[in-house]
């Protein structure tokens, strides 16, 4: 077998035939439309792959996609692990493990600080991933919002308009933890498939709302502005689309999004924002460690925090106004993940370790991966 290495852009079309024939199997061209932000016939998005070849084609594959992540002014390099399948013969022979594992010494190479995926916990636990991270989840209904008012007069579809997209911009960029993007990203996102995206506009305020487009329960994948223009939006789409029943929203803890879908929605949930893996501990905490001194102060909470992975030797030392007291914790990786990460509080994650008022203030960090950029 050849392999594990970099696709080639030659190879693009019989890579997307093994990944759309493993999620797509009535369609020749699905991955390419839904997800035309990472697959695209060029060298350097072919070589986001990591592919085993045996006899003349290929046979496997795991995607690396970075990904950039802002916590405030903390900026963090991200592995998006996604379009990990095997051709149904070659199944069971270890070539998935494989392709994770060169995918993680890249990702230490390269200078990565933790990776995302979206899979099985059980299957990727083996490698260091654990379910982590917090998202909010709202449901808005019709009959919830039958009997609030429309704010606005004037609705129109995005049809790709620069100036448009500079709009979009400059609201989603005002939102303190979220995905950094190129100008050219945002065409990118807005025009993936299977989805549509409305304006709102009055006066010169602007709102956006992107969402699926089929079946009666519609996922909002990211949304922005006024909340009055949104709330007139939601109500746009419930007149308009008569089969609608529901209107799913998330959004990031923290988010000043909060109030306004607290007041629309019918019921909300936290769950996990995926699975999430370190990669460079110390990387990692040395870029949130403005972050953290800022919650610390804020919460008035003092200390020195020792953070070690069990079995490595690095340890990261991070201080806080003083060196006293001084707390020390080793867990395993995916257990530091919880703890640093979420969904669950600090005292959930340390196990029978004893939880300090530091520790309790400064975790989890909030991250959020908008699901227009999950791959």
């Amino acid at each position: 077998m050849e392999g594990p290495r970099r696709a080639k852009v030659s190879e693009y079309d019989e890579l997307m035939t093994l990944i759309n024939r493993s999620f797509y199997p009535h369609s020749r061209e699905g991955i390419q439309r839904e997800y035309n932000h990472i697959y695209r016939p060029s060298h350097r998005a072919a070589s986001n792959n990591l592919i085993i070849r045996h006899q003349g084609k290929i046979v496997s594959n795991v995607g690396l996609f970075p990904l950039s992540l802002r916590v405030e002014d903390a900026l963090l390099k991200v592995g998006g692990i996604g379009g990990v399948c095997t051709d149904a013969n070659y199944r069971g022979q270890g070539l998935m493990s494989r392709l994770l594992k060169k995918s993680i010494k890249i990702m230490e190479t390269e200078g990565y600080d933790i990776s995302w995926l979206g899979g099985d916990r059980k299957r990727y636990g083996n490698f260091g991933w654990e379910t982590a991270g917090r998202q909010y989840h709202f449901t808005v209904s019709r009959r919830h919002l039958s009997d609030l008012p429309s704010a606005f007069s004037r609705v129109r579809f995005f049809e790709e308009s620069k100036s448009d997209l500079r709009k979009i911009a400059a609201i989603y960029e005002k939102q303190p933890v979220r995905n950094e993007r190129t100008p050219s990203d945002y065409l990118s996102l807005f025009t993936r498939g299977k989805r549509e995206t409305l304006l709102a506009e009055e006066g010169e305020s602007f709102a956006y709302l992107i969402l699926s487009v089929q079946g009666p329960h519609r996922t909002v994948d990211e949304f922005g502005g006024p909340a009055e223009l949104l709330e007139g939006l939601a109500h746009y789409l419930f007149r308009r689309r008569k089969h609608l029943k529901s209107l799913n929203f998330s959004c990031a803890p923290g988010s000043h999004y909060i109030p306004f879908l607290l007041k629309i929605s019918d019921t909300y949930s936290i769950g996990p924002l995926g699975m999430i893996r370190l990669i460079n501990l110390q990387s990692t905490l040395k870029k949130l460690i403005p972050f953290l001194r800022r919650r610390a102060s804020r919460m008035g909470v003092k200390g020195e925090l020792a953070l070690k992975i069990k079995g490595q030797e690095e340890e990261v030392n991070l201080t806080f106004g003083n060196r006293q007291p001084h707390y020390k914790i080793e867990l395993k990786r995916r257990a530091l993940s919880r703890l640093l990460f979420g969904p669950l509080e600090a005292s959930d994650s340390l196990e029978s370790l004893e939880v300090s008022p530091l520790i309790e203030a400064l975790f989890p960090v909030p991250l959020y991966i908008s699901p227009l950029n999950r791959v």
